[in-house]
């Protein structure tokens, strides 16, 4: 059987100064479903290795115009987000 890709989808929010990153992922292939939240840094490096630990090949990024969302792409600028 062909291994099937798994999907995950991430969520940005900033409290309390901090960059909170939202992961849930769904893999057909094994019937498995996951979510977490975690600090990250300027890198984003956690979310990073979550991607590749969990072999994602597609990522939805939450799009969301708010105040948080335009107040992390002034501090952080847009490659923090491509």
């Amino acid at each position: 059987m062909a291994e099937t890709p798994v999907v995950m989808a991430v969520s940005l929010a900033l409290t309390a100064g901090m960059r909170r990153v939202g992961v849930a992922f769904i893999d057909c292939g094994s019937r498995r479903l996951g979510a977490a939240e975690f600090a990250d840094d300027d890198q984003f490096c956690t979310l990073e290795a979550v991607a590749l630990q969990l072999g994602a090949k597609e990522c939805a990024v939450l799009k969301v115009l708010s105040n948080k969302f335009i107040a992390m792409w002034c501090m952080f600028g847009p490659s923090a987000f491509s």
